[in-house]
């Protein structure tokens, strides 16, 4: 039903195979590798177009040279930041 499902409607699938749609969500739709794979890439696109598009205007991305003198260079950085458990803010005591 999953492979079906996605070439078409679901209520044509579970007229097809005779179910409903309650049994399918329940009990034969699933999520395949594809699915999964699909995801991380959407992710990491998102994520690469927020970070390009946070960058400082004028940076250039380019390798460093060690024959150019340092004055002559344009060296970019990503700095990664990571965050704990608790989050950025501080914890504090329940009320």
């Amino acid at each position: 039903q999953t492979e079906l499902e996605e070439y078409f409607p679901s209520h044509g699938v579970c007229q097809w195979i005779g179910n409903s749609l309650q049994v399918a969500r329940k009990h034969y739709l699933q999520m395949t590798d594809s699915h999964y794979e699909k995801a991380a890439l959407k992710v990491a696109n998102f994520v690469a177009n927020f970070v390009a598009s946070k960058a400082p205007q004028g940076v250039v991305n380019e390798k460093c040279d060690a024959a150019k003198p340092a004055e002559n260079r344009s060296v970019s950085q990503n700095v990664a930041v990571l965050v704990g458990d608790t989050g950025l803010e501080p914890v504090t005591s329940a009320l």
